[in-house]
């Protein structure tokens, strides 16, 4: 007799002309993956979704574990790419990225040492003279 693990298996059926959304998001390269438990370190499905993005962008090949700079929405600066923002990317507002970044991360401003941040944050971040946002993970938190 066999057994079965309590894994999940998707079995994927292809039909000759699917033009359904499904069809048209599941080839999207820019899938989000969400992760519940991420919640409970959280507090929130959108801080949870967020963070799980920075991760994806920490680990990145091209990154390999350094700052990275993300733009919050789209604007005119001039190293900015269409999609290159967490409201794109994510499909968040204004005040849901806001909100979901509260959560988990500190702002780093003139008196607030960074040292003292990664502490206690998750992850840091801090705008620079030319505009651009840039973050850090601190693992040891997460």
């Amino acid at each position: 007799m066999t057994t079965l693990s309590r894994r999940t298996f998707a079995l994927a059926v292809e039909p000759e002309e699917d033009c359904s959304l499904y069809a048209r998001m599941d080839g999207d390269p820019h899938k989000l993956i969400y992760k519940p438990r991420y919640n409970r370190i959280t507090g929130s499905v959108f801080a949870s979704i967020l963070l799980k993005q920075m991760m994806y962008w920490w680990f990145n090949d091209k990154i390999k574990e350094q700052p990275f700079y993300k733009f919050d929405a789209p604007c005119k600066h001039d190293l900015y790419r269409p999609g290159d923002s967490w409201q794109e990317e994510l499909g968040f507002s204004r005040s849901e990225l806001e909100s979901a970044r509260s959560k988990i991360a500190t702002k780093i401003v003139t008196g607030v040492s960074k040292a003292a941040a990664m502490e206690t944050s998750m992850v840091v971040y801090w705008i620079e003279p030319n505009r651009l946002t840039f973050y850090e993970l601190n693992l040891h938190l997460i």
